[in-house]
């Protein structure tokens, strides 16, 4: 068991004490909610704070039992309008006062962690900077195979950067003398944390909770927590034009994950556009803007359309589940298109850029798949080796190598 020394002479407290930063979309924020409840489940002794945004994490960490502290940084891309450039200058303006390194350091101050984990999203850039400068150890975890500009920087900061696969080493601007620090590795491959529910999530039960039925084959679709428009919606084409064929009609289920609406009045148009072409098209169909129990229906599924996030292909190599990848082209260095060749290159998902998906492609790429059950499991299999299923107890182990460290 480790120890904590406490101030103003108070008897040293069991369990490691862990600060998590991370979130603003699900590709950031559940690899740290993964690892935040493996290390609940390793020490029931353990102290647990997560810094983040008034994004995602603001609802998903204290529905996950964890305490957040929220700090005022903003991304400074996105879409450009007025309000949004409003935003932006107020955003810069936090930045140049130092207001969100001031804030974290204040809450590093008040909680005194042994290690601080970063999992991405701009919020890392503040609260790791505020560690390096306390002399607190930190540990970066990278979800994408071509780290951006910002993972990179980070990684002269932590003392540990936890990396995707062998491919993601060559790509850190770090000279061989600085892949040590302190007689310990810097850059370790460890893959993606994923999950617990992932991977303990049963066909069965993934079924029972949407309703689903069992002879049937399962299409999940899903764009990521913000959801996708053009997946959605070419999607929804494409299984219109396969509407009128029996064995579709007789044998296919789909559980489509569509995105929050954009507004609390009720759905976008486009949600009720997708509800429309469902009813037209009689698909057996069922459509939810967002879903707490994904890894019931990545459970449920036989085929999954996503994007192509290091979460989201971490979570499907972990389960064995094939996909057709969408990657979002306006991800940094074209990232979710190296996330997943890997995958499309061992033969576990087919690789569409969003220039190519068209309607009668994919749906003739559906017809392939979901007619040919040996394929499928074929690509389940080749899916399935590639999964790194204990990359969270690893990444967990470096922790305490460098809590350990720390109080020695």
């Amino acid at each position: 068991m480790l120890f904590r020394r406490t101030m103003k002479g108070e008897p040293a407290v069991s369990g490691l004490s862990v600060v998590f930063t991370g979130g603003g979309t699900g590709g950031h924020l559940y690899p740290a909610l993964a690892l935040a409840t493996r290390l609940r489940e390793l020490d029931a002794d353990s102290r647990i704070l997560f810094i983040g945004t008034a994004r995602l994490e603001a609802t998903k960490v204290p529905a996950a039992g964890f305490p957040l502290k929220i700090i005022a940084v903003r991304g400074l891309t996105g879409p450009w309008s007025f309000s949004a450039l409003l935003r932006k200058l107020h955003s810069a303006l936090l930045l140049a006062l130092g207001i969100p390194l001031w804030q974290a350091m204040f809450a590093l101050w008040r909680f005194k962690p042994d290690v601080v984990v970063g999992t991405g999203g701009y919020v890392c850039g503040p609260v790791t900077l505020a560690a390096r400068l306390m002399g607190i150890p930190s540990l970066s975890v990278e979800q994408n195979i071509r780290p951006g500009l910002t993972t990179r920087i980070l990684a002269r900061l932590v003392d540990v950067a936890a990396l995707v696969t062998e491919e993601s080493l060559s790509l850190y601007p770090l000279p061989k003398a600085r892949f040590a620090r302190h007689g310990k590795p810097k850059l370790v491959v460890t893959g993606n944390p994923v999950r617990s529910e992932i991977l303990s999530a049963r066909r069965g039960e993934g079924l029972a909770a949407f309703g689903l039925g069992a002879e049937r084959r399962t299409l999940l679709i899903y764009g990521g927590s913000l959801g996708s428009p053009i997946i959605n919606r070419v999607s929804l084409q494409a299984l219109e034009m396969l509407a009128d064929e029996y064995w579709f009609r007789s044998g296919i289920q789909v559980l489509h994950v569509t995105g929050k609406p954009s507004s609390p009045a009720g759905a976008p148009p486009e949600q009720t556009e997708l509800g429309e072409i469902a009813r037209r098209a009689r698909l057996r169909y069922q459509a939810h803007p967002y879903l707490d129990n994904l890894p019931l229906a990545l459970a449920a599924a036989d085929l999954a359309i996503c994007r192509g996030g290091g979460t989201t292909i971490a979570e499907l190599s972990a389960r064995g589940l094939p996909a057709i990848i969408v990657p979002w082209p306006g991800a940094a260095n074209n990232e979710q298109y190296f996330n997943s060749k890997p995958l499309a290159q061992a033969g576990g998902a087919i690789l569409m850029r969003e220039d190519e998906l068209t309607p009668g492609r994919l749906a003739a790429a559906l017809k392939d798949l979901l007619r040919n059950p040996a394929r499928l499991e074929k690509m389940s299999e080749a899916s399935r080796s590639l999964g790194r299923p204990k990359a969270t107890d690893e990444i967990i182990a470096l922790v305490r190598k460098l809590a350990s460290g720390r109080q020695g």
